[in-house]
């Protein structure tokens, strides 16, 4: 690769995004970018927000104020792009406020699989049906897809008994096609969609746009919508359209700067494996400064990010006992129960015998009085881990949020541009390093 192309590259694309950041920075200080979403501790965000958001938009006879608009949009702005002539009557639309059971998931002599809860139905008088399967977790990612999970909602869809005709639409944040696993191995049609936006494809922030014009008279979902839009950005960590476009425009005018920008794109995973891999050896010298160490080396996809129930465990040099060690490490990268980086003083070695002494030698106060020391036990997102999990850490546990406790900074997404920045600008580290102080200042590291 040219280093001269790279360089032109990056002082090209320097002023773009030095105007975008001071813009949001001014934006942020106006109170712009608030949004109330940002706010509220949900467990499962797919479930017990998007999902019943997208409903609630939908429904003709919800009390927003804009009766068929938002439907009417919907259809318009994305069905017809996604299945021109796809006919659904707006007049005798019917929206499921909940997950619609199908029956346990089966197979039967035929090789059809059925069964299942589809996310968001829509159905009208007159046999058509509108199927959303919806993926989105709270670090913006895809859920967890699950077998043969859009061939069972397509197994539905296209029973005659039913409907006439009906849509199956995939939505994910980035828009991308299902893996092998939830389609089965027949072949069905589905429709991806995004939360991104994504040129002329159909979107849901291009719709929820179209949502504000069609609320201006009606000021409370207008308000609403737009704190979802900013909410549904900073998750994405989307760029301004106006800048977005400026970015591209760049990215694409030149056949040079097209090819150092697709050898970018290729070698993308491996920059952050680098940032990710200097980070924990970095974390690890740190923890040696105060007198701890690995019981063995971290495993490599600590570096790749794409395999679950991966852990550091770290104990005293001294290794006065086996069984309790501070830990940095995952169940699940992605899923929404507990999924996401998280740190604790945990039982390292299974034995449970001794737990209650364990308990009472180790414990560290979640707070003091003074305030001298911060949380350092279960807070957040505490998931529901199940109960061997919970086992693991009689002292609780806290997800990796930021340097000031907030969950503005998805820390626990090692995927995370910003997560990544963090790593590399030191304010992970040093956080981590508050950690290890605590530790200390409680008595405990001498105690591993």
């Amino acid at each position: 690769m040219d280093l001269k192309a790279i360089q032109q590259l990056l002082q090209e694309t320097q002023p773009i995004l030095q105007k975008s950041k001071a813009e949001k920075k001014e934006r942020e200080a106006k109170g712009e970018y608030f949004s109330v979403f940002e706010y509220l501790n949900f467990s499962r965000f797919e479930e017990q927000l998007h999902t019943p958001f997208l409903r609630m938009l939908l429904d003709k006879d919800a009390n927003h104020g804009v009766g068929k608009g938002f439907l009417q949009a919907f259809l318009d702005k994305i069905v017809e792009k996604l299945k021109p002539g796809f006919q659904y009557d707006v007049n005798s639309s019917h929206v499921e406020y909940k997950d619609v059971y199908l029956g346990n998931n089966e197979i039967s002599e035929d090789g059809t699989s059925t069964g299942g809860k589809i996310d968001i139905l829509l159905h009208d008088d007159k046999k058509h049906a509108i199927i959303i399967e919806n993926k989105f977790n709270r670090n913006g990612n895809p859920a967890q897809d699950q077998p043969k999970q859009l061939e069972r909602y397509y197994n539905y869809g296209k029973d005659d008994k039913k409907y006439e005709d009906f849509i199956l639409i995939y939505l994910t944040p980035s828009g991308q096609y299902a893996s092998e696993n939830p389609m089965g191995s027949n072949k069905i049609t589905y429709y991806p969609m995004s939360y991104d936006l994504s040129g002329d494809k159909p979107n849901i922030l291009f719709w929820l746009d179209e949502c504000l014009n069609i609320s201006k008279g009606c000021p409370r979902i207008h308000e609403v919508i737009k704190q979802y839009i900013t909410y549904i950005k900073n998750t994405r960590q989307i760029m301004e359209g106006k800048y977005q476009n400026e970015l591209w425009n760049l990215l694409f005018s030149d056949e040079n700067l097209l090819d150092v920008t697709l050898n970018f794109i290729h070698d993308g995973e491996k920059i952050k494996e680098k940032i990710r891999r200097d980070f924990c050896d970095k974390l690890v010298q740190k923890a040696g400064e105060y007198g701890l160490e690995l019981r063995e080396q971290y495993d490599n996809n600590f570096i790749t990010w794409n395999k679950d129930n991966i852990w550091m465990y770290f104990v005293g040099k001294k290794k006065c006992q086996s069984q309790v060690g501070f830990v940095v490490g995952y169940f699940s990268r992605t899923d929404d129960n507990n999924g996401g980086m998280l740190y604790g003083l945990s039982i390292i070695n299974g034995d449970y015998s001794n737990l209650e002494e364990l308990k009472h030698k180790f414990k560290i106060e979640s707070g003091n009085p003074d305030g001298e020391y911060p949380k350092f036990t279960q807070e957040n997102f505490p998931g529901k881990l199940s109960e061997e999990q919970w086992k693991e850490f009689p002292w609780g546990f806290s997800y990796l949020s930021d340097e000031n406790r907030k969950c503005d900074k998805n820390w626990y997404d090692w995927d995370d541009p910003q997560t990544l920045a963090d790593m590399h600008n030191g304010k992970m580290l040093k956080f981590m390093e508050s950690r290890f102080e605590i530790l200390k200042k409680c008595g405990i590291i001498d105690k591993l």
